[in-house]
């Protein structure tokens, strides 16, 4: 797949377009006063418009390019491809490279703020997959969540990561619609849901804590009000699978 996403080939094809562009300015300096046919040829083609608007276009090819290159290197890291489910991996990555996956989402208007507060981060050893699916879960749910506000002025996701000498805690927090009491209480059970019908499950609130607390010896906590949002706590021993 890499040689659709090689900018490399842009190089030369906008040193042909400023070439061809300085090209066309020289002659229109020399000759001012082109045919009656060769002026009408360039008023239809609109000259002008090209000339300014195809370095524009040529670097508009260039940023797609490189933010699909950066999207692959991303599924590549976020699936672990050849990989045993047991590795150590770098936490803050992974948020980074879900982030990335969820970029359109993101850039939808009314853009989301996505604050970071990224304390130490040591690695983590665990079952890479498995974690990195909790925390597009997770995230995905806070996207859900903000999209699901359309009065929010502001919409903010705020990801943390605070790192002890034994473990770290991992927190989502959205300022969106919130989830009330009734649904908080069963929002570990199987199959359940707060999202409307059709909307899809994604991995589910009950999976994402078997893979924390029964998978990794860890502890996940939910705390939400009704139109204040939700913060999701994740908490991980760094080298939990260690004894396992």
């Amino acid at each position: 797949m890499g040689e659709y996403v090689n900018a490399g080939n842009l190089d030369p094809v906008a040193d042909y377009a400023g070439l061809l562009i300085e090209a066309i300015a020289r002659y229109q300096a020399e000759l001012p006063n082109p045919s009656p046919g060769l002026q009408d040829f360039l008023e239809e083609m609109d000259l002008e418009f090209i000339q300014a608007d195809l370095p524009q276009v040529l670097q508009s090819i260039r940023s797609g390019t490189e933010r699909l290159r950066s999207l692959i290197l991303a599924l590549r890291i976020f699936a672990h491809l050849d990989e045993s489910d047991v590795k150590t991996i770098n936490i803050a990555e992974a948020i980074d490279n879900t982030l990335l996956l969820l970029t359109h989402r993101l850039d939808a208007e009314p853009p989301i703020q996505v604050v970071k507060n990224y304390q130490t981060i040591p690695n983590l050893v665990c079952y890479a997959r498995k974690v990195n699916q909790v925390i597009l879960s997770l995230i995905t749910n806070a996207i859900d969540a903000l999209r699901a506000k359309p009065d929010q002025a502001a919409p903010t996701l705020t990801l943390g990561i605070d790192a002890t000498e034994t473990g770290f805690t991992i927190t989502v927090q959205d300022n969106g619609v919130g989830i009330d009491a009734a649904a908080r209480s069963h929002i570990f059970e199987p199959f359940f849901t707060t999202k409307p019908i059709g909307s899809g499950q994604g991995l589910g609130l009950a999976t994402s804590y078997q893979i924390i607390v029964e998978d990794h010896h860890g502890d996940l906590q939910i705390h939400s009000e009704p139109g204040q949002g939700t913060t999701v706590i994740i908490q991980l021993p760094t080298e939990g699978l260690k004894d396992t």
